[in-house]
Order: structure tokens, then C-alpha cells, then sequence
């Protein structure tokens, strides 16, 4: 693992190994699973500015699980603003490049949106996102959405919660919830 950083002002400029979340992390995750020993963290360059709007953008690749010495790529950025005091809205756009021979590969385009809404003991969050997949030679582009959503509101010592999530042609490596 190596990285280097340099923040000030709000600012960070970020190289190497990174761990990252856009939104909640149903179009991006880079991350490394201790359960279950995988890593799943890319090599970047990140930019973020993090001030009362925070965004973010992210160039980076990961090896190949079925082309050692080869990288997938993954690129794109984030935006998240504070409409209201208790409503933040937010927007994600990625692309993947996955190796499906040892010379080409697939594209897949993923766009999405979220909200957030934060009273005084109720919490809910949300997001949706599409994808497409494509340049699969012989096979038509595949189309896919997702849906996040979660609650909670707190009473006293007891938290109440609830969450549901429904994915639809949504899976590929750089997401995680």
C-alpha cells in the first residue's frame, strides 16, 4: 500500500492506493474487505473539495482478476450539496473499462442521483442509479438500475430502522453496499 497526500483549504490531492465511496456506495466503492481478505481498492488520483460543496473525481485502475499484469479502469466524479439545512442532494457519474480479452474491453456507464434528509430524530436517505453496459462483442448493450433506500428514527434510547435495496442487471466490482 502507498499512497501520497497533500491537503489544504479544503483541498486534497490524493496518489495511489485508495479507499473511496461516492454516495453511499452503489456506483462507487474502492475498499478492502478484512472479512474476507479481498481488496478491492484501486490505484488514483483523486481530487476532492470539500466545503459546503464537496466534490470529488477520480481517475484509476485495479488489476485484472482474469488478466494478471493488466489493470480494468475506472473514472468519474461526484457532487454532493446542501440544499437545505436538512435536505443534501447528490450526483455520481462513472465509467468502467473491463478487460474481456487481453487487448479489448467492455464499457460499462453508471449515473445516479441521492438524497438525504436529516430532522431532528428521523434520518432517510435514497438513491438510484442506471447503467449500461456495452461493447460485449455479439451481444447487445445491457441495461440495469438499482435502488437504495434507507430509514431510521430515534426514540428516546431506542433506534428504529429500516433499509431495501433492489438491483436489477447491476453487478459489477467497484460498488458495495
Amino acid at each position: 500500500e502507498l499512497y501520497a497526500e497533500y491537503a489544504k483549504d479544503g483541498h486534497s490531492f490524493h496518489a495511489g492506493t485508495t479507499e473511496e465511496t461516492f454516495g453511499n456506495g452503489l456506483i462507487f466503492r474502492s475498499f478492502k474487505d478484512q472479512e474476507f481478505d479481498l481488496d478491492h481498492r484501486v490505484e488514483s488520483f483523486l481530487f476532492k473539495y470539500d466545503q459546503k460543496l464537496k466534490l470529488k473525481a477520480l481517475y484509476g485502475a485495479i488489476e485484472s482478476t482474469d488478466y494478471t499484469g493488466l489493470y480494468n479502469l475506472a473514472y468519474g466524479a461526484d457532487a454532493q450539496y446542501p440544499a437545505l439545512d436538512w435536505l443534501k442532494l447528490g450526483a455520481s457519474a462513472m465509467s468502467f473499462r473491463d478487460l474481456i480479452t487481453n487487448t479489448a474491453y467492455s464499457k460499462r456507464d453508471v449515473f445516479g442521483g441521492r438524497m438525504g434528509i436529516n430532522l431532528s430524530n428521523l434520518d432517510l436517505q435514497g438513491e438510484y442509479a442506471i447503467t449500461k453496459l456495452y461493447h460485449l462483442p455479439g451481444i447487445e448493450p445491457i441495461k440495469g438500475k438499482a435502488a437504495y433506500a434507507n430509514g431510521s428514527y430515534g426514540l428516546g434510547n431506542l433506534t428504529l430502522g429500516a433499509a431495501y435495496m433492489r438491483y436489477d442487471s447491476f453487478l459489477y466490482d467497484l460498488h458495495d453496499l
